[in-house]
């Protein structure tokens, strides 16, 4: 049997970075120049990259933001799987989220995809995310940052 036309999954991954104001943890969003959706930074695995290294690479890439300014929420790691159009064709799609808090937050260095950030809480990424996987994903990232002080 061929699987000929079964497509390969698309793999990517990211690092939710998150920092308190006060009390309250705001997540960084960044918005993609094309399209305008917001999304936390991430992007597309290069062969034989795991998942942490493409994150921690696409990280810097898109924000300036380095590894060694970061605390990661230890055994935090999610998953979504959704189907995306490439080049005219559904499919699927792969991203695994890491959770981490900036621990010497400055200035982002936005890449030439995106056009904005913003620091969002709660109440923003309830009322301003399109999509309700990401937006629980968001929420759920929120409070175990909230948690792990």
């Amino acid at each position: 049997m061929s699987n000929a036309g079964a497509e390969a999954v698309v793999r990517a991954a990211g690092v939710i970075v998150g920092r308190t104001d006060g009390q309250r943890p705001r997540l960084v969003l960044l918005r993609a120049r094309r399209g305008g959706h917001w999304t936390p930074p991430k992007g597309h695995l290069e062969p034989g990259e795991d998942a942490l290294a493409g994150a921690l690479r696409e990280l810097e890439e898109e924000t300036g933001i380095r590894p060694d300014e970061l605390a990661f929420v230890p055994g935090w790691r999610r998953t979504l799987h959704y189907e995306v159009v490439e080049r005219g064709r559904r499919r699927p799609k792969r991203v695994d989220y890491f959770l981490a808090r900036w621990r010497r937050p400055g200035e982002l260095r936005l890449s030439s995809e995106h056009d904005a950030f913003a620091w969002w809480d709660r109440d923003e990424i309830a009322s301003r995310t399109p999509f309700d996987n990401l937006r629980a994903l968001l929420l759920e990232a929120e409070q175990a940052l909230g948690r792990a002080r």
